[in-house]
């Protein structure tokens, strides 16, 4: 049994007529690419760069942008007819790397750090290693269908607070880290109460029992370990690179989502490529643990704290007890300006007013749109007149409903508001 087989793919999850939208649409894929690669798991050699080049040409999608007026109260969608119009007011520029089958900026990611992976650490090997990873969700859906794709055995470790609050993202992962194909894997809930802290606990507990160190070295397992690597910061970097060939104007400042500084550091790196100067670069935080914003001002009052479990994408570096690389290296350099903190309600607003009548491949998730909202706040309080954010995932993610339907089958699929599409699967019966 393998992943060409869509009548029996992802075995004990859904049904043929259950499953969602994303899931078909990276099947549709899934299906024309093993025609070439029917048994991943056993190509070397030649063939196997042969097979990781082709993959990567798949999984680039097509980047592209969404441009905004900034209002005094809210923003405006610009068609491509008006975004070089001269409003005489403030514009958003959101470069858009979801057009892929995971529906997120992580897809190309992976390839890339796998493809890396593979050419220097010749003890990996397909269907024998098992690759292992952490994550809060867009990076773990990515991971499971790139390791599907390529071969892997894979084991993801996800907070348990994601499968109880936000059963959708727990769905979709959970469909493309499970599957079905030969190497198979298993998606493991963290308990623990410390969400990311408890994952990553779990995640090192798992590594000593396969052997620690050794088991590395003799390829029993290896760590993508997406959030410290350069390969990461190189990808990303390429993807907005590519979604920015659309923007005429300079940019005066752009704003990303601090979490593990990967984005930031790609995203400097890829303003510094496009414009040859370095736009003023802010990240945001979410108010319900903003680490990076209470280091740079000291602790936020408990008055403005608000509920951890709503807003995955944007977590505040606090919330593990670690210091990640790349943000540590942009404060270094003093490259980051600030961070932006958001509110629930600022980004709920921006969520629902521009995924309404949308469908699932043309919305963003609750990260994306705090990013618009963020981008607002500087383009008001600030007076920049171009401000340029990432569209990071759909809205497919999050809620308590996920699509069935992605717009390429059977009819199309819109997001009618509050969590609901058209279309869709109750995320709960999908666990």
């Amino acid at each position: 049994m393998n992943i060409g087989s869509p009548h029996h793919r992802v075995k004990g999850l859904m049904d043929d007529f259950q499953r969602t939208g994303p899931q078909r649409q990276f099947e549709g894929i899934a299906d024309t690419f093993q025609t070439t690669y029917p048994h991943p798991e056993k190509i070397a050699g030649e063939q196997r760069r042969k097979l990781q080049e082709s993959l990567r040409s798949w999984v680039k999608g097509g980047e592209y942008t969404h441009c905004y007026l900034v209002e005094n109260d809210h923003v405006v969608p610009l068609d491509r007819a008006h975004r070089d119009t001269d409003f005489g007011r403030p514009k958003i520029w959101q470069i858009d790397v979801t057009n892929n089958f995971s529906g997120n900026h992580y897809l190309p990611t992976y390839q890339h750090l796998l493809q890396k992976m593979e050419e220097m650490q010749p003890q990996i090997k397909p269907g024998k290693t098992t690759m292992l990873e952490v994550t809060t969700g867009s990076a773990g859906i990515a991971f499971g269908h790139v390791g599907q794709l390529t071969g892997y055995p894979r084991e993801l470790f996800a907070p348990a607070e994601i499968r109880e609050n936000d059963p959708a993202r727990w769905a979709l992962m959970r469909e493309a880290v499970e599957g079905n194909d030969v190497c198979g894997g298993k998606l493991i809930a963290a308990e623990g109460g410390q969400f990311l802290a408890s994952a990553i606990r779990m995640f090192r507990e798992r590594i000593g029992e396969l052997g620690g160190g050794r088991g590395q070295r003799e390829g029993r397992f290896a760590l993508p370990n997406h959030s410290m690597r350069a390969e990461t910061v190189e990808a990303c970097s390429a993807l907005f690179l590519g979604a920015m060939q659309e923007i005429t104007v300079p940019m005066d400042a752009a704003v990303v989502g601090i979490g593990n500084g990967t984005s930031a550091e790609a995203m400097k790196q890829a303003l510094g490529k496009k414009f040859g100067t370095s736009p003023a670069l802010f990240g945001y935080e979410g108010k319900h643990d903003p680490g990076m914003w209470q280091r740079l001002h000291g602790p936020l009052h408990e008055s403005e704290r608000e509920d951890r479990v709503w807003m995955y994408g944007v977590d505040g570096t606090g919330n593990v007890g670690m210091d990640f690389r790349f943000v540590q290296e942009l404060i270094h350099e003093g490259a980051l300006r600030d961070i932006i903190l958001v509110s629930r309600r600022e980004c709920e607003e921006i969520f629902e007013s521009l995924n309404h009548g949308q469908t699932v491949g043309h919305s963003m998730g609750r990260s994306s749109a705090a990013g618009i909202s963020a981008a607002a706040r500087l383009a008001r309080e600030m007076n920049y007149m171009n401000v340029c954010c990432v569209r990071y995932d759909t809205a497919a993610p999050y809620g308590e409903f996920i699509p069935r339907t992605s717009g390429i089958v059977e009819k199309q699929t819109v997001y009618i508001g509050h969590g609901n599409w058209n279309n869709q699967i109750e995320a709960k019966k999908a666990l």
